[in-house]
């Protein structure tokens, strides 16, 4: 099994020390493990790779590979008005949820960014009926609409 083999090479003694979980910033040594951990394993079964981390436990190590970790594949620059608008749209209109609104917007931002800027910036706004309603057009012409609009 190779989990045993990987082990092996981490505690040649034999002797697996006890695991003591920490909380809160993630050092770099730890996501140097969480990447070894997922290229070996798959970003899959996290409580099995929990098993091989020495700090942290399968919840945390998800949350950190789908939020951060992803090698690149996060966006964490700022949000863009067909972003916003989108967040606005679905979730004032639709009231779908985050995950569904993270994969409509398509550009690799976790549903956990999306809910933080909704709160953080949008619902201020959402408030003012126009800023409402220039979502929708937004939403319209660049999501339902995208080639009336070039």
């Amino acid at each position: 099994m190779p989990a045993d083999r990987f082990r092996d090479k981490l505690y040649p003694i034999g002797i697996v020390p006890a695991k003591v979980l920490k909380y809160g910033h993630w050092l770099p040594e730890e996501d140097e493990q969480l990447h070894s951990l997922v290229e070996m394993f798959g970003p899959k079964n996290w409580e099995k790779l929990a098993v091989y981390h020495s700090t942290r436990n399968g919840k945390q190590m998800r949350e950190r590979w789908l939020s951060y970790a992803k090698n690149g594949a996060v966006n964490k620059g700022p949000f863009t008005a067909k972003e916003t608008a989108i967040i606005c749209y679905l979730h004032l209109k639709k009231r779908v949820g985050w995950a569904h609104i993270a994969k409509a917007l398509n550009t690799g931002r976790p549903p956990n960014t999306c809910k933080n800027h909704y709160h953080n910036y949008i619902s201020k706004r959402a408030r003012d009926p126009a800023f409402v309603e220039r979502c929708a057009q937004i939403y319209d012409r660049e999501v339902v609409w995208p080639s009336l609009s070039r």
